[in-house]
């Protein structure tokens, strides 16, 4: 337990009273700010304990200018050489989003490994849920929450939501408001904060361990005989394993290690997935020898893990049941209905813009991130071209922000199983944390397609939106020509299939979901790849 002092006496007392560690601060009655080095060092000097101190400047808000983060800057150095032991501190933008800006410049003046805490300000971060991964991205080790509520026991179920998400990859700590009476009930609500801390592994870790064990063994008895594709060049390769701990990193570490296998293997490279080899052909030519092959159209095993989300629609689907699907989308992106597009493509472009423009306006002298501000601007386009639904992804006063947080969340989530073999079985990837919020942000993303679905089909019946399409006959390598098509009101993709599921191929709602869905898995997918 942590316990915030501001005072000699009363450090001296919480450490005679049992607490693993002190915050120091001074004006707790403002919420907590920087204290003083000779404070510091007196307590040092008669506690054993570990001695984090405050970084806060000044009472209000956890926004600061550039003058403000030196300060703070100054006053870490100047801490940690008097003997603190860590520090707790945060800083918000003014849109209440995590300052990743000015938590780097602190850290950036901190002892490699110290350990860090960002206090309370997550309480006033505007979508907790994104400030978390923020938080973890910038290496702090623990959050002090009290579930963006008053106190830790009104903020339980947000402390919760937190634990769950957090994966044990950060340790949320409740705080404030604590005491003898709800401290039980605190504890009982979020037993995995313990799993946040190294612990002794449950009886059911346990087995899911011995049993991963078991599997590697088999795999490694299978690996013993060569395979012919370790005749390719490619990195070192683990017993069990193969090459997959080399890929368990930031997506920026991943891409590092992507580009130095290019580089050093180049043109042609293979890596093992525990017991599957993977051949990585850098030359279009060597690429072209695969796309244009009809024999080899499987689709491999690990888009097993976007079937609970996408189904066995176009990008899922193999053989037979993927030719027929691309043949009866392929109208659906003809010129003439892509055309219809542009002005939704513009106006969103021109919000994408605008906040570019203000945000070199405030930093004019910093890079910008644009991968996020672009994969918003993305959503936006494609709910409106795809659903005829505009979510506002980019505005901030958007309605649809779980369904925005869930699609930036679930391809994450996707990501972090396909690199933990132990998550690979289904039995177990279910009963995981990782699993259960996979399972959270999958109904949201299936509730919205299905409810866009019903009321675009109870518009089409109530005649709000009237259609005409005119196909001619089919040409000669099976796809419709839609060169006479006429739209009273613009044709978005869920339009067109529910049109073709009027026509003789039928469609079912299902199905029609998988192929809306693909759409949205591709905007997130693409940010993952950038």
């Amino acid at each position: 337990m942590e316990v915030c002092v501001e005072s000699v006496a009363s450090a001296v007392a919480a450490a005679q009273g049992g607490a693993a560690r002190l915050e120091l601060c001074s004006a707790l009655s403002e919420g907590g700010l920087t204290p003083s080095v000779g404070l510091l060092k007196v307590v040092k000097e008669l506690v054993s304990i570990p001695v984090f101190v405050m970084l806060r400047p000044r009472a209000g808000n956890f926004t600061y200018t550039p003058e403000e983060v030196r300060s703070i800057q100054i006053d870490a150095d100047a801490l940690m050489q008097a003997g603190a032991d860590g520090v707790v501190f945060g800083a918000l933008t003014t849109d209440g989003a995590v300052d990743e800006e000015a938590c780097s410049k602190v850290i950036s003046v901190l002892p490699a490994g110290t350990p860090i805490t960002f206090h309370r300000a997550f309480d006033w971060a505007k979508e907790p849920l994104v400030a978390l991964e923020d938080v973890i991205k910038l290496k702090f080790h623990r959050i002090l929450t009290s579930g963006q509520a008053a106190t830790a026991k009104e903020g339980v179920d947000c402390l919760q939501k937190l634990i769950n998400q957090a994966e044990g990859r950060i340790i949320i700590m409740p705080g404030c408001g604590i005491d003898s009476q709800n401290l039980q009930f605190i504890l009982e609500k979020t037993e995995e904060v313990a799993a946040a801390a190294p612990a002794a592994p449950t009886e059911r870790q346990a087995m899911i361990i011995i049993i991963t064990i078991l599997a590697l063994i088999a795999l490694c008895i299978s690996k013993l005989r060569r395979h012919p594709v370790d005749k390719l060049p490619g990195p070192p390769t683990l017993p069990f394993v193969g090459n997959l701990l080399t890929f368990v990193g930031t997506p920026e570490e991943m891409f590092e290690k992507f580009n130095t296998f290019a580089r050093d293997f180049w043109p042609l490279y293979r890596t093992w997935q525990l017991n599957t080899p993977v051949i990585h052909p850098l030359l279009p030519e060597h690429v072209e020898k695969v796309l244009a092959s009809s024999k080899n159209t499987q689709k491999s095993r690990d888009y097993r893990f976007v079937e609970s989300w996408l189904g066995t629609g176009l990008f899922t689907s193999n053989g037979a049941k993927w030719q027929e699907r691309r043949k009866l989308l392929a109208p659906t992106f003809h010129l003439k209905v892509l055309e219809q597009f542009v002005p939704t493509i513009s106006d969103n472009a021109a919000v994408l813009a605008q906040k570019l423009q203000l945000l070199l306006c405030q930093s004019p002298n910093e890079p910008i991130d644009v991968v996020p501000l672009v994969t918003l601007c993305a959503l936006d386009i494609i709910c409106e071209t795809a659903m005829g639904r505009s979510i506002r992804a980019q505005h901030k006063d958007s309605k649809n922000t779980e369904y925005v947080s869930s699609i930036h969340r679930i391809m994450d989530l996707i990501v972090y199983r396909a690199m933990r073999p132990w998550l690979h079985p289904h039995w177990i990837f279910r009963v995981s944390p990782t699993g259960r919020e996979f399972a959270k942000c999958l109904r949201t993303l299936h509730r919205f397609t299905r409810n866009v679905i019903d009321e675009k089909r109870l518009e089409r019946e109530q005649g709000e939106l009237e259609i005409k399409v005119v196909p001619s006959v089919p040409t000669s390598n099976g796809y419709e020509d839609l060169e006479r098509i006429s739209v009273r009101n613009r044709l978005v993709f869920l339009d067109l299939l529910l049109k073709l599921n009027e026509w003789d191929c039928k469609l079912s709602d299902q199905e029609i979901c998988e192929e809306v869905d693909t759409f949205m898995f591709g905007v997130r997918r693409s940010r993952a790849a950038n």
